[in-house]
C-alpha cells in the first residue's frame, strides 16, 4: 500500500494527506496546546492471517512503526496510550497486541526504540538518537526529520528484527534491535496491523510518508495446507505400484518365455528319441484335428482318467483310428506321456491296441492307436457306428460268459455242425 490508498483506515486525529498518513497534526509551533495530548491510528482495512491454528504455521511481517493487534480491537481514548488498545491508569490491556515504538521520553525517560507486548512498557529497547532543531523547548516552527525503519519477523527462528536509522549532529547511522518471540503465543490467528502515534504535552506531529508490507501466504484451512504432502504421498504410491507391476509382468514374461524355451528344447529331444525307434510315427496336429472333425463331440468315443478318446479317419490310408487327447488338467505330465509312447510302441500283443502315432504340438499331447475292439466280442452296432455304450458292454460280457460256459471260441472258422 502507498500513502493515500483508500484501503488505509484512519482513526481519531489521524488523516490521509497528499504528503502521507498523518497520525497527529503538525503543530505551527512547539507550544500549541490545542494540538497537544492527541492520538491517532491508521490500520489496513483488511485483517492479516498471522498464523494457522491447525498447522501452527506463521507468516513473516514487515512495516514501519508497526503494531499488530487482535482483529476488531479499538484504540484507547486516552492520548498517553499511544493509540494502542490499553488503559494507562490503572494499566490494563484491552486486546492482545505487539508494537514497535519510536518513543520520545516516556517509560525510559529517553528517546528510544522499543518492543512492547500487551503493555506500554518495552520488553526490549535501545537508545534512539535524533536531532531536534533549536532544542526541545524552542518556539520556532519545527522542521521534521525523516527516518527509515524496517520491521521483519521470521516465523522459523521466532526472531523479531527492527532495523532503523538515527541522526546525531547531522550524521545518519544504522541500528538493529532483536527480540525472540513466538507470535502464536501472544496474538490470535487473525490480527489487524498499522501505525499509531500520540502527542504529549509538547505537541508533536507524526507522519508516515510511505510504507509497504509483505507477508507469506497461508492456506485457507488446515486441509489445504497438507494438500501438497497428500499429493506427494499419492504420487509416490502410484509410482511404486507401477514399478512393482512392471517388474512383476516382466518376471512372469521371462518365466513364461524360459518355460516355453525349455519345453521346446525338450520336445526336440523327445522327437529325436521317438524317431530313432520303429513303429509309431509323428503326426501333425492339423492332420489329427481334421481326422476327428476338430475333436467334435459327435466323434467322441469315451472318456478316461487322462483325457478323451475320439474316432478319426485317415482318408489317405482309408483307416479308422482312435485319438487320445490328454487333458490339460490331467496329472499325466509330459514324462508319463513320453514313457507311454516308448513302452507301448515296443509291445506286441493281440489284446493290446497298436500305437501307430503321436503328436505334441500346440501344447497338446495326442496318441493315435488302431480303433479298439475285438471281433466276436463287439456288439454288431459298434462295428457300424464305432460307438460303445452300456448296452454294448453288456453284450460283450454275455459273449464272455457264454464262451466260458460252452468252452468254445467266439468265432470258429469252418466249424462243423454237430
Amino acid at each position: 500500500p502507498q500513502c493515500g490508498n483508500l484501503e488505509i483506515l484512519p482513526e481519531r486525529s489521524a488523516y490521509i494527506s497528499k504528503d502521507g498518513v498523518q497520525l497527529t497534526p503538525d503543530p505551527p509551533s512547539r507550544f500549541a496546546p490545542w494540538l497537544s495530548e492527541t492520538a491517532g491510528r491508521a490500520t489496513y482495512i483488511r485483517p492479516l492471517h498471522l498464523w494457522d491454528h491447525k498447522s501452527g504455521k506463521s507468516t513473516c511481517n514487515g512495516g514501519l512503526t508497526f503494531f499488530l493487534a487482535q482483529n476488531n480491537s479499538y484504540m484507547s481514548r486516552w492520548w498517553n496510550a499511544m493509540g494502542l488498545p490499553v488503559i494507562v491508569t490503572p494499566m490494563k490491556t484491552l486486546s492482545p497486541f505487539i508494537a514497535v515504538k519510536f518513543a520520545t521520553r516516556d517509560d525510559h525517560n529517553q528517546d528510544h526504540v522499543g518492543i512492547s507486548i500487551n503493555s506500554l512498557a518495552s520488553v526490549k529497547y535501545q537508545k534512539w538518537s535524533r536531532d531536534v532543531p533549536g532544542g526541545i523547548f524552542s518556539r520556532e516552527v519545527p522542521v521534521g526529520r525523516q527516518y527509515l525503519a524496517w520491521i521483519t519477523y521470521d516465523s522459523v527462528s521466532k526472531n523479531l528484527t527492527v532495523s532503523y536509522t538515527s541522526t546525531q549532529n547531522g550524521t545518519v547511522s544504522y541500528h538493529e534491535l532483536f527480540y525472540e518471540v513466538d507470535l502464536r503465543n501472544e496474538l490470535p490467528e487473525w490480527v489487524i496491523f498499522g501505525f499509531s502515534a500520540a502527542s504529549g504535552i509538547i505537541a508533536q506531529g507524526h507522519r508516515v510518508k510511505s510504507w509497504s508490507f509483505r507477508s507469506s501466504h497461508l492456506a485457507a484451512d488446515g486441509k489445504n495446507s497438507n494438500m501438497g504432502l497428500i499429493i506427494g504421498v499419492w504420487v509416490a504410491i502410484i509410482f511404486l505400484v507401477v514399478i512393482v507391476s512392471v517388474v512383476l509382468c516382466w518376471w512372469r514374461w521371462k518365466k513364461s518365455y524360459k518355460d516355453e524355451e525349455m519345453e521346446h528344447e525338450f520336445y526336440l529331444e523327445l522327437n529325436k528319441d521317438f524317431e530313432m525307434g520303429t513303429g509309431p510315427k509323428k503326426f501333425s496336429y492339423h492332420k489329427l484335428a481334421r481326422s476327428t472333425g476338430n475333436f467334435a463331440q459327435n466323434e467322441k468315443l469315451g472318456e478316461g482318467g487322462f483325457g478323451n478318446v475320439y474316432k478319426g479317419f485317415f482318408k489317405e490310408s482309408n483307416t479308422y483310428v482312435a485319438v487320445k487327447r490328454v487333458s490339460r488338467s490331467s496329472k499325466q505330465g509330459i514324462k508319463e506321456y513320453s514313457s507311454e509312447v516308448k513302452i507301448i510302441s515296443r509291445l506286441r500283443h493281440r489284446n493290446l491296441v497298436q500305437l501307430i502315432g503321436w503328436c505334441h504340438e500346440h501344447k497338446e499331447l495326442l496318441l493315435t492307436t488302431v480303433l479298439a475292439g475285438t471281433w466276436g466280442y463287439m456288439a454288431p452296432e459298434c462295428v457300424v457306428t464305432g460307438k460303445v455304450s452300456k448296452e454294448s458292454d453288456v453284450y460283450s460280457f454275455g459273449v464272455v460268459a457264454l464262451e466260458i460256459a460252452c468252452g468254445r471260441r467266439t468265432v470258429v472258422y469252418d466249424a462243423q455242425e454237430s
